[in-house]
């Protein structure tokens, strides 16, 4: 080597000087290595505060906004807000991304910043394309990505995709060669080949130890069941080796007992069955006597010849229960004739042990099926006969006690009800709840959502609002909000009750249909108590229903077409379905003709007299009547009460043998009725809701003009419970409610549900049934018989009109009569205006008097202008 090359190689390692390169044969002076610039060590500087700013602040910060928005304050929910919108839930990569930009910075080394500048992206794309591909939950970004896949390579190619994503982003964030992901990916399933083999086994492993220690209980159990049955039968074999011993010593000690008093069977005082004679009369006693409580006790042994068979005195069915006693048709002090003598068939004599003097003649009766709880009876102890109350044993009873055996009814299977179609799965609208925040932001309300709650029929958004801001202001909104959702109508709870939060009640483009099967077959129906009524499903999916006897009487209110007659026709499918005509007994009022005659021939309605027995009642006149009897029904209901002394007819029924029915009058349109006989139904109605649920029976009265002369103040007062379907104005939704909502319902079952004990209605879908179910119900009741408890109404076709009513007001204003005409003959003057002063009455009242003292003659006609005459010169008043 040269020497210019030695000194070239020197002053390369050293660093210094001047280098010579030979190029031609010249040297050539080298240039001198610069420090770094000072603007390098100030990007590192910013790069690292960049890194700490991205790892201490933006982290934490998104995850507590992610997590807990109120801990961030505004700023922060509007961050979870849109992060939501976009992103959904692949925004909780997004902490892991900004650690990522905080390595990126602190990074040194260039080929690992662009790994992690490549690989992070990557990772965050197929997190949100997962997310979008599990149930849309990639926000309005995974979405879009998502639509953009599928179309050109379909769902299986968006899933290669998103492995894709991930596997590149792993690789580079690791640095890994294509073959080391392969190595590492095979690794990866052999794991998890060897964990599910170890499993595998496991289970294997447990399923041998169960079946060995199963085999070992099985074993040891059965040989004690054996050996058990084997000393059963020994000791069974034993007794009945005993008993045949007994028997045979007993006829042959009793055989020339028997044979000698074979003539004292024959006699007619001898032959009176059931009595024992006393010992201190003897057998000479002519009069039989009671036997005394010793005597009742003693078995009575019976002869077991080969024609006699032994009477079984343990314990016996409901229909089969023996009774031991006297007829009552006998009478123990009078001598039996010869007719009395045939009708009785002696049996061979029975001697007890002790005293074989004593004489009894066992009559075998004929086995009629009573009720195990006779009236009078007392059981014995350790006899298994019972004992009337003046001492007499009996087998079976007397005919005054016999009962014919009640109606057994099969009640209705579910089968008879039609399944809810099949509907394709909607998916639910969520960006509404983003238009509802931006609607409510543009007028200067700031609210979050907190729920959304997917109903049947509508879509309930929760809002809670922010600090300051009035309800008030959320009601006033009610129309620009359906404006901006494009709702037909919205309904507005402000507040929910039991939350801290506003309701915003939206309907659903595609409703779902809640059918009746749905209701009856859920388990808060199957278990419910009382007369369960079945309604709907509320906002949230459940089934609900009520009780009629907490309400105790129900008002039904809608336009035609609400669904009004739907839902009367789902509460009298509900009762049928629950009870027997025994227990439950309906009266159905259809002024219309057309809305329950369905119903005909079912063998829950009440009886009525005449050519109507077993029908729907159509005649407005005929129901009032019929109404007035049902309150002659309650009275007498509350006199048996009173003599019995019991407060309602459940404790009635617990007690007597013969239960009443409970009993639920049905009134599908009211306004008929109010129409025809306005004062009689009116009083009706007010008397049955008052005092009529303690006696069982119960309201459903329904109209569809909910107005304040059909619904009047009485009875609103008297009805706590209503439901109102959809109406024409807020005024009928405060006449039916009392506050208005019910103008914003949607129709077709769409319903808001007041109970007696609720301050706020409920909104429930109420449930569909078609005309077709109610007659397969009705055919399967119609098949059985009517009960024999059935309550008979007398309803006659009587000429009662309204103007019947007004005799009852003459009636009521006769003891004014006389002191207005005194006061008439005083003042020589006769107008209702001085009636209304001097009587201290209404306007209207003193008008009527006016024209009773003119019916009856005491003043002249009204002349226009002028004064009526005075025609009363004085005498008796009529």
């Amino acid at each position: 080597m040269s020497e210019v090359a030695l000194t070239e190689a020197e002053e390369r390692r050293s660093g210094t000087g001047v280098a010579r390169r030979i190029r031609g044969g010249t040297t050539v002076p080298r240039r001198k290595s610069s420090p770094p610039p000072p603007s390098t060590e100030k990007t590192f500087r910013w790069r690292v505060l960049g890194g700490l700013v991205f790892l201490l602040f933006l982290t934490p910060f998104l995850i507590v906004s992610l997590a807990a928005p109120e801990w961030t304050g505004e700023s922060g929910a509007v961050l979870a807000r849109y992060l939501d919108y976009w992103l959904g839930r692949a925004a909780w990569m997004l902490p892991v991304v900004t650690m990522a930009i905080a390595l990126i910075l602190f990074e040194a080394n260039p080929l690992r910043e662009s790994h992690l500048r490549t690989g992070v992206p990557l990772l965050f794309l197929g997190v949100v394309l997962l997310a979008a591909r599990l149930d849309h939950q990639g926000g309005l970004l995974g979405d879009y990505l998502d639509e953009k896949l599928v179309y050109p390579i379909g769902p299986f190619g968006a899933w290669l995709a998103v492995a894709c994503c991930f596997l590149a982003g792993l690789a580079l964030l690791w640095q890994l060669t294509p073959v080391e992901l392969l190595a590492g990916l095979s690794s990866l399933g052999r794991f998890l080949e060897r964990v599910l083999l170890g499993f595998l086994a496991a289970i294997l492993l447990f399923f041998q130890v169960a079946w060995r220690w199963t085999r070992a209980v099985l074993r040891f159990v059965g040989t004690r069941v054996l050996s058990a049955v084997r000393w059963t039968g020994s000791r069974v074999k034993r007794f009945r080796t005993n008993r045949s011993s007994r028997t045979r010593s007993r006829r042959s000690v009793h055989g020339s007992v028997a044979e000698e008093d074979s003539r004292f069977t024959r006699t007619a005082r001898e032959q009176v069955p059931f009595f024992c004679e006393s010992e201190e009369t003897g057998a000479a006693s002519s009069e039989p006597s009671l036997p005394s409580a010793e005597a009742r006790t003693i078995p009575l042994p019976v002869d077991e010849g080969p024609d006699r068979v032994e009477p079984f005195l343990g314990k016996f069915s409901d229909e089969e229960e023996p009774v031991l006693g006297l007829s009552d048709s006998l009478d123990p002090s009078q001598s039996l004739d010869s007719a009395d003598l045939e009708s009785v068939e002696p049996g061979p004599p029975s001697l007890s042990g002790e005293d074989i003097g004593e004489k009894t003649t066992v009559v075998d009766a004929p086995a009629v099926p009573t009720r195990s709880s006779s009236a009078g009876l007392v059981p014995l102890s350790g006899e298994g006969l019972l004992e009337e109350p003046n001492g007499q044993l009996r087998l079976f009873p007397t005919p005054a006690t016999q009962a014919a055996p009640p109606l057994r009814y099969r009640l209705p299977p579910l089968s008879l009800l039609d399944d809810k179609p099949r509907n394709r799965r909607v998916r639910p609208v969520e960006d509404k709840s983003r238009v509802l925040v931006d609607t409510l932001e543009s007028f200067g309300v700031q609210a979050r959502v907190v729920n959304v709650v997917h109903g049947p029929t509508v879509t309930r958004y929760e809002l809670q609002p922010a600090r300051g801001v009035k309800v008030s202001r959320f009601t006033s909104l009610t129309n620009d909000i359906a404006l901006a959702l494009a709702a037909v109508s919205i309904r507005i709870e402000a507040p929910i009750p039991g939350k801290s939060a506003i309701g915003i009640e939206v309907p659903n483009l595609n409703t779902e249909l809640v059918v009746l099967k749905d209701i009856l077959g859920s388990e808060n129906f199957r278990k419910g108590p009382g007369l369960c009524l079945g309604l709907g499903k509320d906002i949230t999916g459940q089934a609900q229903m009520t009780d009629l006897q907490k309400m105790p009487h129900l008002l039904v209110a809608g336009t035609t077409g609400s669904g009004k007659s739907v839902c009367i026709n789902t509460m009298i499918l509900s009762l049928i379905y629950r009870f027997t005509p025994r227990r439950l007994q309906l009266l159905m009022v259809d002024p219309k003709q057309v809305e329950l005659s369905i119903y005909e021939g079912l063998p829950h309605l009440v009886g009525l007299s005449g050519e109507d027995s077993g029908r729907i009642l159509v005649d407005p006149k005929k129901a009032a009547m019929a109404l007035k009897q049902v309150v002659d029904l309650m009275e007498a209901r509350y006199t048996l009460f009173a003599k019995t002394r019991v407060r309602n007819l459940k404790e009635y029924n617990d007690q007597a043998e013969d239960s009443l029915p409970w009993m639920v009058v049905i009134i599908d349109e009211l306004a008929d009725l109010m129409m025809v006989a306005s004062k009689t139904v009116e009083t009706s109605i007010c008397r049955l809701a008052q005092k009529a649920r303690a006696a069982g029976i119960h309201l459903v009265v329904a109209t569809q003009r909910p107005s304040t002369d059909v619904i009047t103040g009485l009875i609103k007062v008297n009805i706590p419970s209503r439901i109102a379907f959809a109406v024409s104005s807020g005024v009928d939704s405060r006449v039916i409610l009392d506050t208005s909502g019910a103008e914003n319902l949607l129709g077709k079952g769409d319903m808001l549900f007041l109970p007696v004990d609720a301050s706020e209605p409920r909104r429930i879908q109420g449930a569909y049934v078609t005309n077709e179910e109610i007659q397969r119900v009705v055919e399967f009741w119609r098949e059985q018989a009517a009960p024999e408890n059935r309550i008979e109404l007398e309803v006659q076709d009587t000429g009662m009109e309204e103007s019947t009513s007004d005799g009852d007001d003459d009636n009521s204003d006769d003891e004014l009569v006389q002191e207005a005409l005194a006061v008439v003959l005083r003042c020589q003057q006769a107008s209702a205006s001085m009636l209304q002063t001097e009587l201290k009455v209404g306007y209207a009242r003193a008008r009527r008097i006016l024209m009773i003292l003119e019916r009856k003659g005491y003043v002249g006609p009204a002349e226009g202008s002028k004064p009526r005459k005075i025609l009363y010169t004085g005498g008796e008043v009529c």
